[in-house]
């Protein structure tokens, strides 16, 4: 996995999950501050969603986290993103962590549906980030989950 100073944990989201996105981007700062919300600081209004999302699988990422709804699927640019992170994952063991926010969300696209996911509607928030927060850094929290 790549792990460079410069590498960035990339969380990507629709406009659906918007408040639950920048959320839980916030609270991963707190403790990862290669957290990236790359809504809100790589798409620039006017430009092409697609176009950013091609440079950005240029950036060395160290995890993908996706967070799953309705809107993903439907997001030609996240399911691109979605589609090489699935080839980053194979090849160079990067991780890719589908997170659902309700019970009714669908599921990851593709070949991120056989990766295990954090699933927050099942358990409370501490643990469900803390479970994320261990997927992305590799260190397994010190209290059970």
């Amino acid at each position: 996995m790549n792990q460079s100073s410069d590498s960035i944990a990339g969380v990507f989201y629709s406009l659906d999950r918007e408040l639950e996105g920048a959320k839980l981007v916030d609270r991963l700062k707190e403790q990862i501050p290669y957290a990236v919300n790359i809504r809100r600081e790589y798409l620039i209004p006017g430009r092409s969603e697609q176009k950013t999302y091609e440079q950005i699988t240029r950036t060395a990422i160290r995890a993908f986290v996706f967070i799953i709804s309705p809107g993903f699927n439907q997001d030609a640019g996240l399911v691109y993103v979605s589609q090489y992170a699935m080839k980053a994952s194979i090849e160079q063991q990067t991780p890719v962590i589908p997170v659902t926010f309700h019970k009714n969300d669908p599921e990851p696209p593709g070949y991120a549906n056989l990766m295990s996911g954090v699933e927050f509607h099942r358990f409370p928030y501490e643990i469900a980030l803390a479970r994320l927060i261990w997927g992305i850094t590799g260190i397994r929290p010190p209290t059970p989950l």
